[in-house]
């Protein structure tokens, strides 16, 4: 029988799995939702048992046949561990955010060249870090830090280690050497010892863990392997070769062309990140809230066709949307100080038109 894997997508919308085959084709999925805002890693991992468990206990292929398990996830979460494995809470409020500009303003350029991303406020691992090292006087209870899908990864193995493609989105990476940025980190004070080993994507990682395995279904010592970023998984099953270009819809569009060389911006507008194909890179710019966009449009419209017919809808107005204008999603990328200033182009009056409901979805 061909052999059949498991992907565990932890995405801002909620946790998602998928049992392929040996050519990619999924044969079964299962979703979870959750509310990002709310997120934290309790009812987190729960969701995504749920998702693993809808998956695995439907059809004809299960547990059993599952050959390796490989996890995915948006790029700029992260979860601190202590010694017994449970979270540490992260506090951010307006104090927080403060100090987090005045890392920016310290080192933001210097992260910048290094990492290809800015250490934004009260989001940026780069820039919560620090905070949280002088708010605690030190981060002694902190055992592990970890990209998201590094933390499902350890939450089926016991094993602590990364991948570059979510690593690089803490601000603190060498994307140059595919590497921790360890003079940086140094240099600002941050334990060494709390940043796991770099693993390639592919790489395996240790077994399915019993623990684990009574939680999820997934049967023991099956093989987990390192994933990665989910828009740089997307590029890798969209087949984009350097110097193509390849558009990654979801909450946010990113859009990356994959380098065979770290391209830097010289003006610090576009991210650089690490690929999942060893030896390639992509620069990235970014055409904001869209899928969000689709879903308020949705909601607004009081629709119950789903995304499908907006899709659809969209497909009968010629490109331009004859004349009409909208910020309410889309915009010019530009990730430099002022950092995201290009959220400030929403709440922009909409011109009259007599596109409607099509003009709109297009």
């Amino acid at each position: 029988m061909s052999p059949f894997f498991l992907v565990i997508d932890v995405g801002s919308g909620g946790a998602k799995a998928f049992l392929v085959d040996a050519s990619g084709v999924i044969v079964s999925a299962g979703e979870s939702p959750w509310d990002r805002e709310g997120w934290s890693p309790g009812p987190g991992w729960g969701s995504i048992v749920e998702a693993v468990r809808s998956v695995i206990n439907k059809g004809e292929h299960g547990a059993k046949d599952i050959e390796a398990v490989t996890v995915t996830s948006m790029r700029e979460e992260f979860i601190l561990l202590g010694s017994d494995g449970s979270d540490v809470k992260i506090e951010l409020d307006e104090q927080s955010k403060a100090y987090g500009e005045r890392v920016l303003e310290e080192h933001g350029e210097r992260m910048y060249d290094l990492s290809g991303h800015w250490p934004v406020p009260n989001w940026i691992a780069g820039a919560v870090l620090p905070w949280m090292l002088r708010e605690r006087h030190g981060l002694d209870d902190v055992h592990h830090f970890l990209m998201l899908a590094d933390w499902v990864v350890y939450r089926l193995t016991g094993v602590a280690c990364t991948e570059g493609s979510n690593a690089c989105e803490s601000a603190l990476y060498d994307v140059r050497r595919n590497d921790w940025a360890w003079d940086l980190i140094d240099d600002l004070s941050l334990p060494i010892s709390i940043f796991p080993d770099v693993k390639k994507s592919g790489e395996p990682v240790d077994t399915v863990s019993r623990e684990a395995s009574r939680e999820t279904g997934i049967q023991p010592g099956t093989l987990v392997v390192a994933g990665g970023a989910d828009t740089q998984c997307g590029l890798l099953g969209m087949g984009v070769k350097p110097g193509e270009a390849g558009a990654v819809g979801g909450t946010t569009t990113p859009v990356l062309t994959v380098t065979e060389v770290p391209m830097i911006d010289p003006l610090r507008r576009l991210w650089t990140n690490v690929h999942v194909e060893d030896g390639r890179w992509t620069l990235e710019s970014n055409a904001g809230f869209t899928g969000r966009s689709m879903k308020w449009l949705n909601s607004f419209m009081a629709s119950d066709e789903g995304h499908d017919a907006l899709n659809h809808d969209a497909g009968l107005v010629p490109p331009g949307s004859n004349g009409l204008l909208t910020y309410l999603g889309a915009h010019v990328f530009d990730s430099g100080p002022p950092y995201w200033k290009h959220d400030r182009l929403g709440n922009r009056n909409v011109p009259p038109t007599i596109t409607g409901k099509r003009g709109f979805s297009r």
